[in-house]
């Protein structure tokens, strides 16, 4: 039978083995399980530290409270892992010690350092797990008591791993999901609204000003020759004078309007519901973009460079009366680009007049191109005579014979045919038609001598 003593000793053993059970796998967190394990061992154990080694933890990121041992492995300790380095470093070699060749876990390592005992538990296949007490050696029935404890701890330690691989992955997952959803409605460089978003929160004003019966206004902003910025400087240079024009435009003076990026060095800046007079609503809005090309205007130095900019800012108000929103963005457009004409650094509201002429021009230029393919230009030879009256040369002469509209001046879509580049096509359907002209002339024998063609 057993002694009293030893009566006592099992009961404490069993406690002992219950209260360190009853600690594992409480949370399926980590790290709190595993600091309520360590302070139970601290107490019923009568620990100096304790040291908890997880090798297969390296993607789990390490809180404040862990230490990692080396690059790799998860080191958690109670107390906070700390000390001399040189202390540290002793006992990565000892943790090393376990973990080489596969460890048994049935097989405890005991170690004595002066008056330090460090007692060492293997946990198949991730780490491991020292005991360190001072002063007297953990009795023999204690340390293989601890064996299945230990198991029964590295299996939860390998479910709470793989818990926390699985919240990161989700955590990594929906991060990735926002950061999508940003980058469709946000522009990447300045963080701005974009276009896409811009003509949402545009379609959302119009609703608002309609029920509201007052004005709202939209500006468009273009920054002038930036062009010239990104071909001669480059494009870092050009992205970090957006940022900077982007931050000034996110100022506090705006914070009740929306601010947005449509394009590479444009900014569109929206303001709901200004006024019910349409008088005092311009003058609002000439007002604001005065301040902006301000503020755009102040110098900044980046990268020991100074710039002052300027811009073209166009304005269109609106008053909700069911006008799409990428047609008063259009509008807003093409004011600013009325603005351009006007010299650069102005400022111009949208003008129905100048959308009609731009109109007929998109359409003449179609036209025009109709024109070339079917054959509705025509050559003409125009003499030119000397103070004698005698024909010395000819100027060729292209005109255009259009089936609805009669005779079209050359004054009219040559100047088209410039912008657009159209000239080019032209200029070789005359040249062609001139040489089969002056080939079928000379064939006739009408050609006078000396003569010349212009």
């Amino acid at each position: 039978m057993l002694s009293h003593k030893g009566h006592m000793e099992t009961l404490n053993l069993i406690s002992i083995q219950h209260e360190l059970a009853m600690n594992i796998g409480l949370s399926p967190a980590l790290r709190p399980m595993v600091r309520k394990f360590m302070k139970v061992c601290l107490r019923r154990l009568d620990l100096r530290r304790i040291n908890l080694c997880l090798t297969d933890g390296s993607e789990v990121t390490a809180p404040q409270e862990t230490q990692p041992a080396g690059t790799g492995p998860l080191w958690i300790a109670m107390p906070q892992a700390g000390g001399p380095p040189a202390a540290c470093a002793q006992m990565e070699k000892i943790m090393g010690r376990l973990l080489e060749n596969d460890p048994d876990e049935n097989h405890i390592k005991a170690i004595r350092q002066g008056n330090l005992y460090l007692y060492l538990y293997p946990i198949q296949g991730l780490g491991g797990i020292v005991f360190e007490r001072a002063g007297s050696t953990l009795p023999a029935h204690l340390l293989h008591a601890l064996i299945p404890i230990v198991k029964r701890l590295g299996s939860a330690c390998k479910a709470a791993l793989q818990h926390e691989k699985i919240l990161e992955e989700v955590v990594r997952r929906e991060t990735a999901e926002k950061r999508i959803e940003h980058l469709a409605y946000h522009d990447d460089l300045t963080g701005l609204p974009n276009r896409r978003s811009l003509l949402m929160q545009l379609d959302d004003a119009i609703r608002r000003t309609g029920a509201a019966g007052g004005y709202s206004i939209l500006l468009f902003a273009d920054l002038d020759n930036f062009k010239d910025i990104n071909e001669s400087l480059g494009y870092l240079m050009g992205d970090a004078l957006i940022r900077e024009m982007a931050g000034r435009l996110e100022g506090a003076e705006y914070k009740e309007m929306i601010v947005a990026r449509p394009g590479s060095d444009e900014f569109c800046i929206l303001a709901s519901n200004t006024g019910k007079s349409e008088d005092e609503v311009k003058f609002f809005a000439m007002d604001l973009a005065r301040r902006i090309q301000k503020h755009i205007a102040e110098p900044c130095v980046i990268n020991e460079r100074t710039f002052s900019l300027s811009a073209s800012i166009g304005i269109v108000l609106f008053s909700g009366d069911n006008e799409a929103a990428d047609v008063l963005l259009g509008k807003s457009s093409q004011a600013m680009y009325q603005a351009k004409e006007l010299g650069r650094h102005t400022i111009h509201f949208f003008d129905i007049s100048k959308k009609e002429d731009v109109a007929q021009k998109l359409m003449l230029d179609s036209e025009m191109r109709t024109a070339l393919r079917e054959e509705q230009f025509s050559l003409f030879l125009q003499p030119q005579v000397d103070e004698k009256g005698k024909i010395k040369g000819a100027e060729a002469l292209i005109r255009w014979i259009h089936p609805e509209k009669g005779m079209v001046p050359p004054s009219v879509f040559i100047p088209m045919a410039e912008k657009s580049g159209f000239i080019v096509p032209i200029s070789d359907w005359v040249l062609k038609c001139t040489c089969n002209y002056i080939n079928h002339l000379e064939k006739k024998n009408y050609f006078p001598t000396p003569f010349i063609l212009q």
